[in-house]
């Protein structure tokens, strides 16, 4: 007899030398053991196999778990040999001494001779691979099936025929016991029946088969077996001889005998008994999601009593359903990320198992949805190519995008969405729950979530939820109860393979778990972890008296429990557990071994005792690691019990391991890396700086994506470690940063509190002496448009951007487009955000000596708002109180507007209505020196006679040449670069410039400003010196609205939908720019709405025109058109050809350059071509700031309604989606047509060490350091 005998029919069962061998410990590595030994006679590529068996990992998460499980193979064999293996191919030895069933069956069922049909027929144990579900077991589950069924009935024929009728019967019944619709069986046991005198029994049958039939079919049995039947009945049918046998019923074949299991058998789980009511309540509220209403249910009990258990039973019959599941999980510490378990369970999403594939066309924000979930774009490539530029997240456009994908999923068959442990859920995960399901409570989805109920707080914000849910009719929830004692004798009997006998010792553990069945598997594991209990011929084998009369101890607690199975390991397997417990209830075994510090035949015969043990359990899918905990008690009872020093020690390990791998440069990694930092800090000072700059980058990824909470959560942790090293320069950054974050959030208490303990800070870190930078060796040098005014009041886009270095706000930016004091030194937030007090520096002076007074912040503001001064800044005022009136003339008295000073170091500022925009907005607020205004009047800018007090006075301005900045010795603020002068080039020709940069005359050179023809051989020539990112600005078609032709909508539509935006972006522009198919508000700021825009339809086009009278042009009037590019440029060209050749009208361009919006304010044109740069990073700065409305003469009522809500919204999703609705209303209109979102073009001098930039400007010149070279 062959020495290894394999049986894969049935559960699979390995005996060598007669004697059964323990199973690989993974089932993974069970199933690919089967499939090799199935395929011995072929090598097997490891490529092929790695796809095979997880396909659903990535790459190399596959590749290392086909290389484990083949380690797990090759070390459960009893001889190596067993296995060839190179790096390339996998096989199982083809000489190998080796029985298989499946052959042995697949010969003797093929045989006509009933007693080798027999034979082969006993060696089906059940369906191949039972308990296994891999595509390839069920393709080879169905063929062996149909061969055995096949064989039954050839078996069933023969004996018949041989008139052994007792077997026949036998057979008959077994055949129909695994399909009850095979008549021919049926017919067969009404015949014998009768052969054997049972004329009623084969009656019987007919019932049967006829009850089966309708049931199944909705039909009658065969012809045939009517005809039977009538035969029967007539007695057509006589015994074959006297015989009195006892009537075989199906149930008796049905039954077999009852088989134990062991709780560290990997194929079984233990029965799940005790939760019916629970589940025909679930059930009860799918069929009422199926009926188009959503719901959030939650299952809410105490650890370990079984609510995971419960959402799995129930998952698998919804997916039995072919419903599609997606499945979550918080984490407590180690992966807190903003909405990480949604992102999570998108993650396991696969439409390749989805019957209908969502429509992603219908979804407005898929690319915030690719932002969150990268992965999703791999399946959608056509889609993810249309991406117009890699956004920041911006939390209403996520929310509805993850909505929307949700709802397309849900279309065919519904959805499940599971959330284990929401208990830990962070806030920002939370509010995207109460999202979904408010906004999917007429979907077909079901949000199933499980809480430990002993982790909630009294303010745990799960608790608000659940409240404000339960009002709103949207939560099923559902106290999970521990199993009562005949749940627990059901659960022994059925493991065990007994019943009375094992009834006292179930009693005995009920009693000391108390029903909680964690508790319960546990203990029971524990008694086999050292053999008080073992199992033979499929029963339990142990001392039960002695167990229960407590002659052997149990556990008295859960955590006792687990920790007495944990310390019955050996040294080597306690202290890899105790590794893996540190990374976190998830971990990959490249990452243990290097934390461990052992090899790796080491750390796979540990982790080889864990799985046997049942204590940690493979990943699967795409999202998880390789290994997980079974359940997270465990790995926080072990967590827990290492000494304090010891697991700083290996959370460092394992942060230093992390940030050298593939985590160095994730923003999405940085919770994980300022975790375990953070829990190693008292370590040494190394890793205290570390905890601080992976919080503050964890807390920058949360604000980006708008989760404030836990922003404001990692922004805190970092404040407390810079406090205990005294880093108070940094102390004041962050609490900047903080300030923001709640003043975003409209927590203005809050937020008042966090300025003025950053601007303490400030005033404190201002008493310190720093060292100074080396002068740079000569002046920043570099390009720029023509200006035409450097007045605060005029100076809009670059030449604004003058006024920055000239003259000084209350607040400025930084690079982080952070607000930071600069004239004034603290403010303070009063009447609910609607009043400012800005207490202004003691230092501040112009540059000719003079104080800078509030009294000068006053002036200013006025003096824009004056309706003579006609400045085209003023509205960025407007949410100052009586501002807009005072503008527009409604009122001629300037102390109406709430702006005063009450001294000359205090500023009041009055708003009609919290903004909380308001302080980054206020960064264009200047002070002008009125002492110069009202001496020189119009030539108060000129070189002799301006003063300044920003951080450079004005030395030289050649209008049409250059101009030159020096730094100014009185200014106060704060200047991190080395640079003492600015030159700027304001000659146009970009070939001269290019030369210029190419001889090193140039340290800088922004192409922003030049054609695409000399962008693109710039970056040739110079592409080391190369760098590109956003920019908050957008190129637009304007149209005056206010008279014929373009007062007619339907025009302005021809007009746009002439224009194919892709065509102009990716050829005309060579891809210097994306295509401007959204909205007006561009990508890189809230509420940017994508796809919005006017489709580029030239039929469509062509019908409009001719609705307006004009077929093909004809008769169309001549137009105006202003342009602040050369009359030559590509994009004037390609515009005038695309209205010329679709729609058959002439446009000829103007060149106005500078001063194109001072030209629109006086005589606009029919058509302008133009665009905007933000000045603050809000959608405010684009629909209500903007110069729109007054430059293209529309007026819409509703567009001003929904502007004006804006500003009385505190909920900043809500804000932002009434600024949607304005959107869409501005595009639909077509009063001005955006058609390319810009970005920033640099070439950088590699002596150029640091030069700030920001997608809203990029002109920190204080800040430039520029070294010697």
């Amino acid at each position: 007899m062959p020495a290894l005998q394999v049986r894969l029919l049935g559960r699979l069962e390995i005996l060598y030398k007669e004697w059964p061998l323990p199973l690989p410990a993974t089932r993974k590595a069970q199933v690919l053991l089967a499939y090799l030994i199935l395929h011995r006679e072929q090598p097997q590529n490891r490529e092929r196999l790695s796809e095979l068996f997880w396909g659903d990992r990535p790459d190399e998460k596959a590749r290392r778990s086909l290389a484990t499980a083949v380690w797990h193979i090759s070390h459960f064999l009893p001889d190596e040999g067993y296995i060839l293996s190179n790096s390339n191919q996998v096989q199982f030895n083809p000489m190998a001494s080796l029985a298989l069933d499946v052959d042995k069956f697949e010969s003797l069922v093929s045989c006509t001779d009933i007693s080798d049909l027999h034979t082969g027929l006993e060696l089906y144990r059940g369906e191949f691979l039972a308990g296994s579900y891999e595509d390839w077991i069920i393709h080879e589950r169905y063929r062996l099936e149909n061969l055995y069924l096949d064989g039954l009935a050839r078996l069933m024929s023969a004996y018949e025929a041989s008139s052994e009728y007792e077997p026949a019967l036998e057979t008959a019944l077994r055949l129909l016991n695994h399909d009850t619709l095979r008549e021919e069986a049926h017919r067969t046991a009404m015949r014998v029946y009768c052969r054997l005198g049972k004329r009623n029994a084969a009656l019987e049958q007919y019932q049967r088969c006829q009850q089966i039939v309708q049931q199944e079919l909705n039909t009658e049995p065969m012809l045939e077996t009517n005809q039977l039947y009538h035969a029967i009945l007539g007695g057509q049918i006589t015994p074959a001889e006297s015989i009195q046998v006892e009537q075989p019923h199906l149930e008796t074949h049905v039954a077999q005998h009852q088989s134990g299991s062991s709780p560290l058998d990997l194929s079984t789980l233990p029965p799940f008994v005790g939760r019916e009511t629970e589940m025909a309540a679930l059930d009860s509220t799918w069929k009422q999601t199926m009926k188009n209403r959503g719901w959030l249910a939650l299952i809410v009990g105490e650890a370990g009593v079984g609510k995971t258990r419960l959402a799995e039973e129930f998952t698998k019959c919804l997916r039995w359903k072919g419903v599609p599941v997606l499945w979550g999980r918080c984490y407590e510490f180690e992966r807190i990320l903003p909405y990480q378990p949604i992102a999570e369970a998108l993650r396991s999403f696969s439409p390749d198992l989805m019957q209908v594939k969502p429509d992603v066309e219908k979804i407005d924000f898929l690319q915030e949805l690719f932002k969150l979930v990268p992965e999703l774009a791999a399946s959608y490539p056509e889609t993810a190519l249309r991406s117009e530029t890699p956004v920041e997240l911006e939390q209403a456009r996520l929310f509805k995008g993850v909505s929307q994908f949700l709802f397309e999923i849900a279309q065919h068959s519904g959805l499940l969405i599971v959330i284990e442990d929401l208990q830990w859920a962070a806030e920002s995960t939370l509010e995207l729950l109460h999202y979904l399901v408010r906004n999917l409570v007429t979907s077909p989805i079901l949000i199933l979530g499980t809480v430990r109920t002993e982790e909630l707080g009294r303010n745990h914000p799960l608790i608000a939820l659940q409240a404000q849910l339960k009002r709103e009719g949207l939560l099923h929830d559902q106290h999970l109860e521990r199993l009562s004692s005949m749940d627990i004798e059901s659960i022994i009997s059925k493991m065990s393979g007994q019943s009375e006998v094992v009834l006292p010792f179930a009693q005995h553990l009920y009693l000391e778990t108390e029903g909680n069945p964690f508790f319960l598997m546990e203990t029971i594991k524990a008694l086999f972890d050292d053999q008080s209990i073992t199992i033979k011929d499929g029963v339990w084998v142990g001392d039960y008296n002695q167990i229960s009369a407590n002659k052997l101890p149990l556990p008295t607690t859960l955590n006792d429990a687990v920790r007495n199975r944990i310390q019955q390991l050996d040294e080597t397997t306690q202290e890899v557990v105790s590794v893996a417990s540190v990374i976190g209830r998830e971990f990959d075994f490249d990452l243990l071994k290097d934390a461990w510090g052992g090899k790796e035949e080491q750390t796979l015969k540990a982790l080889d005792i864990l799985l046997r043990r049942r204590l940690v359990e493979e990943g699967s899918g795409s999202v998880s690691r390789d290994y997980s905990f079974t359940h997270h008690k465990i790995q926080e009872v072990i967590y827990i019990n290492i000494p304090n020093r010891r697991r700083s020690q290996i959370h460092a390990r394992i942060g230093n391991i992390l940030e050298q791998t593939v985590l160095k440069q994730s923003y999405e990694n940085s919770g994980e890396l300022a975790f375990h930092f953070y829990q190693s800090r008292q370590l040494n000072k190394e890793y205290h700086l570390k905890a601080i700059h992976y919080l503050l980058r964890a807390g920058d990824q949360a604000r980006m994506m708008y989760a404030q909470k836990e922003a404001i959560e990692y922004y805190n942790q970092a404040l407390e470690l810079l406090k205990k090293q005294g880093d108070y320069e940094h102390m004041a950054q962050v609490n900047m940063k903080l300030g923001v974050t709640y003043h975003n959030a409209f927590e203005y208490d809050q937020s008042h509190k966090v300025f003025e303990e950053g601007f303490r800070l400030w005033q404190k870190v201002s008493q310190f002496d720093h060292p100074p930078l080396p002068l740079a060796p000569h002046p920043l040098r570099t390009n720029w448009p023509a200006i035409s005014s450097i007045d605060p009041a005029f100076g809009m886009d670059f030449a604004g951007a003058i006024g920055w270095q000239l003259f000084s706000g209350l607040v400025a930016f930084n690079s982080d487009l952070e607000v930071m004091p600069e004239a004034a030194k603290k403010w303070q937030l009063y009447s609910g955000g609607r009043e400012y007090i800005f207490h202004l520096r003691n230092d501040l002076r112009w540059s000719d000596g003079k104080p800078l007074t509030a009294y000068d912040f006053e002036f200013s503001g006025k003096r824009m708002l004056a309706p003579e001064t006609d400045s085209p800044m003023a509205n960025l005022l407007y949410d100052i109180k009586g501002a807009r009136s005072y503008h527009l003339g409604e009122t001629s008295d300037p102390d109406r507007v709430g702006l005063r000073a009450v001294d000359a170091a205090t500023l009041c500022v009055e708003l009609d209505k919290p903004a909380s925009y308001f302080l980054q907005l206020l960064v264009n607020f200047l002070a002008v020196p009125r002492q110069c205004i009202d001496a020189f009047h119009e030539k108060w800018t000129d070189t002799k006679c301006i003063v300044t007090s920003g951080p450079f006075k004005l030395e030289c301005w050649e209008k049409t040449d250059c101009m030159q900045l020096v730094t100014n010795p009185n200014y106060h603020g704060q200047r991190n670069g080395n640079i003492q002068q600015v030159t700027l080039n304001l000659r146009p020709d970009p070939r001269v410039n290019v030369e210029k940069y190419g001889s090193g005359e140039l340290d800088v050179l922004d192409l922003r400003f030049y054609p695409v023809a000399v962008y693109e051989k710039a970056i040739r020539q110079f592409t080391n010196e190369y760098f590109s990112f956003p920019a908050a600005s957008l190129s637009f078609i304007g149209f005056n609205t206010t008279r014929s032709p373009f007062q007619d909508e339907r025009l302005r539509k021809a007009f746009a939908m002439a224009i194919d935006k892709e065509m102009l972006a990716g050829v005309i522009q060579r891809g210097s720019v994306f295509p401007a198919k959204g909205g007006f508000i561009p990508p890189g700021l809230p509420g940017h709405l994508p796809r919005i825009g006017l489709p580029y339809d030239p039929e469509r086009a062509k019908e409009l025109l001719a609705q307006m009278g004009y077929p093909l042009g004809r008769g169309f009037p001549e137009v105006e058109a202003l342009t602040p590019l050369h009359l030559s440029d590509p994009i004037n060209e390609y515009l005038t050809g695309q209205w010329g050749e679709i729609l058959g009208v002439t446009v000829t361009w103007q060149t106005v350059s500078p001063g194109l919006h001072l030209i629109l304010d006086s005589k606009p044109a029919d058509i302008f071509l133009s665009y905007w740069h933000a000045d603050y990073p809000d959608p405010d700065d684009f629909l209500g700031a903007s110069q729109i409305l007054r430059w293209t003469g529309w007026r819409d009522e509703t567009y001003l309604r929904l502007l004006e809500e804006t500003k009385s919204i505190v909920d900043q999703s809500q804000r932002i989606e009434v600024f949607n609705q304005a959107d869409r209303l501005l595009m639909d209109t077509a009063a001005i047509v955006p058609i390319s979102y810009n970005r920033q073009h640099f070439l950088l001098k590699p002596w150029v060490k640091r030069y700030p930039t920001s997608a809203l400007f990029s002109w920190f010149w204080k800040d430039v350091v520029i070294e010697p070279h």
